[in-house]
């Protein structure tokens, strides 16, 4: 998991950073109700 948020950290650098926060904001959201 923490490699992902890392992975995650370093595709913000990619144009889509709206798009890409959305779908970070979701894994984030799936993986806290899935603990």
């Amino acid at each position: 998991y923490l490699a992902l948020m890392i992975r995650d950290d370093y595709a913000l650098s990619e144009p889509t950073v709206t798009e890409h926060l959305k779908t970070r904001i979701k894994h984030y959201k799936d993986a806290y109700y899935n603990s």
